[in-house]
């Protein structure tokens, strides 16, 4: 089942004190995406290429109630797992195109299936993958991830946490 959702400008009678707090929320809502995708980022290159949409935000300088931080990393998290999802087909497109060796390719393949970029050791077929190679696909997964998602114009997702309509 497809969920479509629509926007529509309604005139509201809200003054400008009103709408200049909600301005501040914005912005401070952008603030905390680029912190928490950060935060995200130093957890991925450290365990192995995930994100958690539950980890300890709060030793970040977050203004925002709880409320809104946990909207906020569920947002960012759900984009960066985008966003690695086209890298992988980006380095898929990359490696096959490519005038790499077939054995080469198949081992490159396999790094970026299971997302063993920043491992030490991938076991492929009971052998290990020469270490040379590991090299070469983090090297081909950090050229890809150069233009990493930016928040400067994100917009607030709001559920039912913090917003009644």
């Amino acid at each position: 089942m497809t969920e479509i959702f629509r926007s529509y400008q309604l005139k509201n009678h809200s003054n400008q004190n009103k709408l200049d707090l909600l301005m501040d929320v914005i912005d401070m809502y952008r603030i905390s995406a680029k912190q928490i995708s950060n935060k995200q980022w130093e957890l991925f290159y450290k365990n192995g290429a995930k994100f958690n949409n539950n980890l300890k935000i709060t030793d970040l300088p977050i203004k925002l109630s709880e409320r809104y931080k946990q909207t906020c990393q569920y947002q960012v998290v759900g984009m960066l797992n985008s966003y690695i999802s086209n890298v992988k087909l980006r380095f898929v497109d990359k490696v096959i195109n490519s005038s790499i060796e077939e054995d080469v390719r198949i081992k490159l393949l396999y790094i970026n299936k299971y997302k063993k970029w920043f491992s030490k050791e991938v076991i492929m077929k009971k052998k290990p993958i020469e270490p040379e190679i590991i090299r070469l696909a983090r090297h081909i997964f950090k050229k890809l991830t150069k233009n990493k998602p930016r928040y400067s114009s994100i917009n607030l997702s709001l559920d039912g946490k913090v917003a009644q309509i």
